[in-house]
């Protein structure tokens, strides 16, 4: 009986433990030869990150979800869109007073995606440089809408796997989440 409980522990820790983020910092990616925490600035009062070396504002929170100030946190649950809906959305959002958000384009979010860690595949979570919605860090799959049209096929758009960083397409009437970015200025 004693055996039991030893064993049901660990197997809960692991259990935790594999819904977080991975992270290899041996991993070799050239677009990330610049420290991750001198690359990008995060405007806390307003939950934007600017990328120093695209240029590029980010959105902390993926849309549907709410930044808190207080707490550095996203809150909410995201919002599935088709790629129509993600352009209106784009469209008609105001986060931090801005009014020139739109959907990245496919090489655009490829600037984000960081391939030298999984679920999700963005820049390190411990560093708070994107934030996430629960269902997302407890392992839910999920695509990035790109505002790229697959030319051969123009009923698909371009996306990245949040999970994995991986591109692909889906038809543009599926649905995926997204997350807004602006030029600086």
């Amino acid at each position: 009986m004693k055996s039991n409980k030893f064993v049901l522990i660990p197997m809960l820790l692991g259990s935790a433990l594999s819904q977080a983020q991975v992270c290899i910092p041996e991993a070799v990616d050239p677009k990330r030869d610049i420290d991750p925490s001198e690359r990008f600035e995060i405007n806390e009062t307003d939950g934007v990150v600017l990328d120093r070396s695209t240029g590029l504002m980010w959105q902390q929170c993926e849309v549907g979800l709410n930044y808190n100030a207080d707490t550095r946190t996203c809150t909410g649950s995201t919002q599935k869109l088709t790629w129509q809906q993600a352009l209106l959305e784009a469209n008609d959002n105001s986060h931090a007073s801005y009014t020139d958000w739109h959907v990245p384009n496919i090489k655009e979010l490829a600037s984000i995606i960081d391939h030298s860690c999984a679920s999700p595949a963005l820049a390190q979570l411990e560093l708070g440089i994107f934030l996430f919605s629960n269902e997302l860090l407890n392992g839910e799959e999920g695509d990035y809408w790109s505002n790229t049209t697959v030319s051969l096929e123009p009923e698909y758009a371009w996306t990245f796997q949040v999970s994995d960083g991986k591109n692909r397409y889906l038809k543009k009437t599926q649905t995926g989440r997204l997350r807004l970015v602006r030029y600086a200025k």
